[in-house]
């Protein structure tokens, strides 16, 4: 009897390890591909500018962003709904000015893991053309515009930038962003004259618990994030 005590012990203490082992590696592969996920955004927002002139708005700065059925779209949502339509193609005249030659097709196309399930979030959305991209938990990623440099620069720490969320309750996040000597270097914008893209990682939005250095060591993005004494947790 003790011996076979002994045996389920060991057995069930094997099974615990892998579990977590496989907890882990799991996490670890949503951030590689979350990381990809932002890498080919990049190769279509500078498709995108090479087609048009410049970087698509993020409905933040400047113009506002509607469907044709009024639904506003910011950040996230913004960006896919520009990568997802017919661009309108400029050139650059020799007296300077910018003028539409012709009109090209869409630089993305998103498949449905791709994108945020509204409904499995309990979003109350019904709205074709409004989709946001995703990272690999589902939650919707961010995406600044600074072609304008600093003054175009909208911190993002609110959920109304995603579509429906403030309707929801669920809870505004801090904007990585403004972490002083945590997540970066310079507070602020941190590609002036390109774009932000971000991912607030495996917590998504649901962040009660976490201190800004724990955010921050989740947080996927298309710069760097020199953290002090803290590793990213798998």
């Amino acid at each position: 009897m003790v011996e076979l005590l002994i045996t389920i012990s060991i057995i069930t203490l094997l099974f615990s390890v892998l579990a977590m082992s496989g907890g882990g590696l799991k996490q670890k592969a949503r951030i590689e591909n979350t990381k990809s996920m932002i890498s080919q955004l990049e190769l279509y927002l500078d498709t995108y500018k090479s087609k048009s002139g410049a970087y698509p708005p993020d409905g933040l700065d400047g113009k506002k962003i509607y469907t044709e059925e009024g639904t506003q779209l910011m950040s996230g949502a913004a960006l896919s709904w520009a990568l997802t339509r017919p661009i309108d193609q400029m050139k650059r005249q020799p007296d300077g000015t910018m003028k539409a030659i012709g009109t090209t097709s869409p630089v993305a196309e998103f498949k449905q893991g791709e994108l945020v399930d509204h409904a499995a979030l309990g979003v109350d959305l019904f709205d074709p053309e409004a989709l946001e991209v995703c990272d690999a938990w589902g939650w919707p990623i961010h995406y600044d515009r600074l072609g304008g440099g600093r003054e175009s620069y909208s911190r993002q720490d609110t959920s109304e930038v995603h579509l429906g969320w403030e309707d929801i309750g669920y809870e505004d996040v801090d904007d990585p962003r403004t972490f002083e000597g945590i997540s970066v270097e310079l507070v602020g914008p941190q590609n002036l004259g390109e774009f932000d893209i971000w991912s607030h990682g495996p917590s998504g939005h649901i962040l009660k618990d976490l201190d800004p250095e724990e955010h921050a060591a989740q947080v996927v993005a298309n710069w760097d994030l020199p953290l002090e004494g803290a590793g990213r947790e798998d």
